[in-house]
C-alpha cells in the first residue's frame, strides 16, 4: 500500500497497536476482509500467501496479486525518519 502524500500520518495512527488500529481511518473491506485505506495511492490485494521471510526484526509476506489499484495522487515519501514529496 502506498499513502497519498496530503495523508500524511499522525504520530496517533502511524503505528498500529490494538485491535482498534483503523479507529478514525476511513477504509474498506478488500479480497478476504483485508482493509483497503481510502487515501492509499496504490493497493496490492492478495489472498494466498506464497513466501514469509524474516529481515532483521521484519516479516516480508509474498504473495499472488490478485488485484491492483492505482489512483495517479502524489505519493508519500517518507526517508530517514521524515515525510517528503518526490523532486521530477
Amino acid at each position: 500500500m502506498c499513502l497519498a502524500h496530503r495523508s500524511k500520518p499522525s504520530p496517533t495512527n502511524s503505528r498500529p497497536r490494538r485491535k482498534t488500529n483503523f479507529a478514525g481511518i476511513e477504509w474498506t473491506p478488500g479480497l478476504g476482509n483485508a482493509p483497503v485505506l481510502a487515501d492509499s495511492v496504490a493497493n496490492f490485494q492478495c489472498l494466498r500467501r506464497c513466501d514469509r521471510i524474516m529481515a532483521a526484526t521484519t516479516f516480508i509476506f509474498l504473495g499472488a496479486v490478485e488485484a491492483y489499484a492505482y489512483n495517479r495522487q502524489e505519493p508519500l515519501l517518507f526517508h530517514r525518519g521524515g515525510y517528503g514529496r518526490f523532486v521530477t
